[in-house]
């Protein structure tokens, strides 16, 4: 019976996929995917994590069949839309391991924090060749990305999600400093003893969160 009501959730919840994040099954199968189910049910009641991949496609599943918001159908519509973006650029291996480690991350990932790292991927394949998720650096620590440019140099990103609150903005300056401040602080962890040369391949990818349109125009020039 245990087997058969897993079976059942499964059907279900790839239907449900298939509706709002379909290129998602472009790049790890149904079978594949019933796998992770199997992994969201027997992992999502033993963390205290609700903004995980797990638990947010399970708010999807709910707002699925009780119609009564369309925010977290959107949340994933925009993930389908970032995915269809590199299925243009060719699949890649690399690409797949970042989904399904992002999606088996039931304690630390947060699923706007997810969106932030696909959309940095997505940018950063169109002019350069994506080649391993999670780098790890000579000085123990690691990196989100390791991409190669056209003349075979290897490039280490760090994608750093930066939450703002819009109530805070006060001016250009200070919020320059703000973004430079916390661009910095990740730089000097992530390249805390490493090599001159090391650190020049180094670079942090802001993904920003909370910004209105008027702060954004106040600062197009930053």
């Amino acid at each position: 019976k245990r087997n058969m009501a897993f079976t059942k959730i499964t059907n279900e919840c790839i239907v449900v996929i298939k509706l709002y994040c379909p290129n998602l099954l472009e790049f790890i199968s149904e079978k594949e995917f019933g796998e992770l189910i199997r992994k969201f049910i027997n992992n999502t009641v033993r963390n205290g994590n609700s903004h995980n991949f797990s638990l947010t496609f399970f708010r999807l599943v709910k707002e699925h069949a009780t119609n009564e918001s369309k925010i977290i159908r959107s949340e994933f519509k925009y993930c389908d839309y970032l995915l269809g973006k590199f299925l243009k650029i060719g699949k890649n291996k690399a690409f797949k391991d970042l989904l399904i480690s992002v999606m088996v991350n039931f304690k630390q990932s947060n699923f706007k924090n997810i969106l932030g790292e696909i959309g940095a991927a997505v940018t950063l394949s169109t002019i350069l060749r994506l080649n391993r998720y999670e780098k790890s650096l000579p000085n123990g620590k690691s990196v989100d990305f390791e991409f190669i440019d056209k003349t075979n140099k290897i490039i280490w990103i760090e994608v750093l999600n930066i939450e703002f609150d819009s109530k805070k903005y006060d001016n250009p300056q200070l919020f320059q400093k703000f973004i430079c401040g916390r661009l910095q602080q990740k730089f000097n962890d992530k390249t805390l003893n490493l090599e001159n040369p090391e650190k020049a391949r180094l670079y942090i990818f802001p993904v920003l969160h909370g910004f209105t349109e008027d702060i954004i125009h106040e600062n197009a020039g930053f």
